[in-house]
């Protein structure tokens, strides 16, 4: 059944806020906003899915289970706009479980972070009360992932605080990365970490440092075709005492942005604490290259 409502007639159900639990208010503010856009231009697409709770007629009272960020979008957009829009809305039967409709929802339309998924696997555990042999793979079932995919995020969920929060800031950057963390021992794993943050930052300062050089190359071969053109034109060289036009002042590139820890800065810095072995990281052979190279 589809109804018609305003967004301020609708408020959020228990589940639909452990969809995303470890969503910050400004990704949720980002999203909320692309969200607006895709609205302005394509109307909303998918309804919202909601349950009646208590009360009738006028006194009933709606909760969105699945569709929060559509309820925000469209009253954000009635405050900048008239006439006010009202939100499509499907309602579903509040005997269903409404934890599961919400996640799996979520799961096949976004993408959820390392911390959000471990939570709702954790989440799902507790609710169903599922422990001991088995347990796993109906937490798997439950959600539509991978068995492997319950355990790794079981881990991440028992992650130390320290890592965590590298998690949630997003400079750990992968499942991969932060499960080859887990795997050092807790009295090296801050030091490895560390130390797998400055190889992300010496990447990210060669990357970046390759990006600059092909720019200046590509700008020196656009200049010397714009000299050659200049030249064709006037038939001769220009004039060297012909006074040149002053340019307009560079404007400063904005500031890289912080270096992401990945699976491969965590091999490299657990080979140096002497944790693995294995084939060298870039970062390493540009190293080793630069400190037997002789001085120019």
């Amino acid at each position: 059944m589809s109804l018609y409502l305003p967004p301020e007639a609708l408020i959020a159900n228990e589940a639909n806020e452990k969809a995303r639990p470890a969503e910050k208010p400004a990704e949720r503010a980002a999203r909320v906003a692309l969200m607006a856009e895709s609205i302005v231009l394509n109307g909303q697409e998918l309804p919202v899915l909601i349950v009646e709770v208590g009360g009738e007629g006028e006194g009933t009272t709606y909760e969105y289970v699945d569709g929060g960020c559509r309820v925000e979008a469209i009253a954000l957009l009635n405050e900048k706009s008239t006439p006010a829009q009202l939100v499509w809305c499907s309602l579903v039967d509040p005997s269903e479980d409404l934890f599961r409709k919400a996640v799996t929802a979520n799961l096949h339309r976004t993408q959820n972070s390392l911390l959000d998924m471990a939570q709702i696997v954790q989440e799902t555990f507790e609710r169903n009360d599922w422990k001991g042999r088995g347990a796993a793979d109906k937490v798997a079932r439950y959600l539509g992932i991978g068995n492997s995919r319950v355990s790794e995020y079981q881990k991440i969920h028992r992650a130390p605080e320290g890592l965590r929060k590298r998690i949630e800031s997003g400079e750990v950057a992968s499942l991969d990365a932060a499960l080859k963390l887990l795997s050092v021992s807790e009295e090296k794993q801050e030091k490895v970490t560390a130390r797998a943050a400055e190889i992300a930052a010496e990447d990210q300062e060669i990357a970046l440092r390759d990006t600059r050089d092909k720019a200046a190359k590509a700008g020196k071969k656009k200049a010397a075709a714009a000299d050659s053109k200049l030249e064709d034109v006037k038939g001769a060289a220009p004039d060297a005492s012909t006074p040149a036009t002053p340019s307009a002042p560079a404007t400063p590139a904005p500031p890289a942005p912080p270096a992401k820890i990945k699976a491969k800065h965590v091999e490299q810095a657990k080979r140096e604490e002497g944790v693995a072995k294995g084939p060298r990281a870039k970062s390493e052979i540009v190293q080793f290259w630069e400190q037997i190279s002789p001085a120019a």
